[in-house]
């Protein structure tokens, strides 16, 4: 729910409505101390996980799981005491057509809930990621940062924008300015891609700037 307009309420709010219309008796995060949404984080996590371990039989996730912490927080407690966690998807369609349900999710990423020493951190695991597209096949679908950035930025030359002083953008400006949009998106959502593109740009920045 961090790092999403309006807390994802609405979203909640909706999913637990197509629930309770067929039967289902909903713990919504949203409806917490009255939907008020300025409270510390912790208390909506104590709260939630004692609700979670005194009454729910089910996990039910919605969109975006997958890169909350607070999800690994629950999906960790439920997998110590045994109930079972679906998406949402699965679960409608189980509670309303009678499809058989998957087998559970248990866990969420292992970077994300697992302390062994072998796990790897978020930090690292995002930069790994970043590492992993800018070093891939992309270097056949756009060519190396080298020429692309240098590609670009001398359209943006004949355009007329100039970096400090006055003088033309180098290839490695392009990088920067790639950051900043990315920097302004995640002022705008906490999303994963954001931060993974920043590494690469800042990466792929630095190898064009020895160039020059």
């Amino acid at each position: 729910m961090q790092g999403v307009p309006d807390f994802n309420y609405p979203t909640f709010d909706t999913a637990a409505k197509l629930l309770r219309d067929n039967g289902v008796t909903v713990i919504n995060p949203a409806e917490f101390f009255s939907g008020d949404t300025t409270l510390p984080r912790e208390n909506y996590l104590r709260h939630g996980l004692s609700e979670l371990a005194m009454y729910a039989d089910a996990v039910v996730l919605l969109g975006g799981w997958q890169d909350s912490p607070g999800v690994a927080a629950e999906l960790d407690l439920a997998d110590s005491l045994g109930v079972p966690a679906y998406e949402f998807k699965d679960y409608f369609h189980h509670k309303t057509q009678g499809t058989p349900l998957p087998e559970p999710v248990v866990r969420l990423r292992a970077d994300l809930t697992d302390p062994s020493p072998e796990a790897v951190p978020p930090r690292a695991d995002v930069l790994q990621e970043a590492a992993a597209l800018i070093t891939g096949d992309r270097n056949a679908q756009y060519g190396s940062p080298r020429d692309d950035f240098g590609r670009s930025v001398g359209m943006w030359n004949s355009l007329g924008y100039r970096g400090p002083g006055g003088r033309e953008l180098k290839p490695s400006d392009l990088s920067i300015l790639l950051i900043c949009v990315k920097l302004s998106r995640a002022t705008w959502m906490n999303k994963r891609d954001n931060w993974t593109d920043i590494g690469g740009y800042a990466g792929c920045g630095y190898e064009v700037s020895l160039d020059e």
